[in-house]
């Protein structure tokens, strides 16, 4: 008996419209493919994009933190809280980049 075929772990999973779940190797990634099961077209998602991700993560920061910094450094407002404010935004947009890739 044959040992199972070992699929390397930086390998992008696929699934097609006919619910077959497959993997394709790095290179694959953003392009097409075809499903081994019913050979329809698949899209390979592109992955996680430091750089797009970062890009949208300072835009998403500065459109929150100008107003709040503006609004909070009026007398008797607190200017840390828009600094939080807008790195936890920052992060939930980076989560889920990385997360829905």
């Amino acid at each position: 008996m044959s040992a199972p075929l070992e699929i390397p772990r930086d390998w992008v999973a696929c699934r097609c419209a006919c619910g077959n779940e497959f993997q394709v190797p790095p290179s694959m990634r953003g392009g097409l493919t075809n499903c081994p099961a019913c050979k329809a077209l698949v899209e390979v998602r592109a992955g996680f994009e430091i750089l797009w991700a970062l890009a949208v993560t300072g835009t998403v920061a500065a459109l929150v933190a100008v107003p709040w910094s503006l609004w909070y450094a009026l007398p008797g407002r607190a200017g840390p809280i828009a600094a939080g404010i807008a790195l936890a935004i920052g992060l939930v947009v980076l989560f889920f980049l990385w997360a829905g890739g």
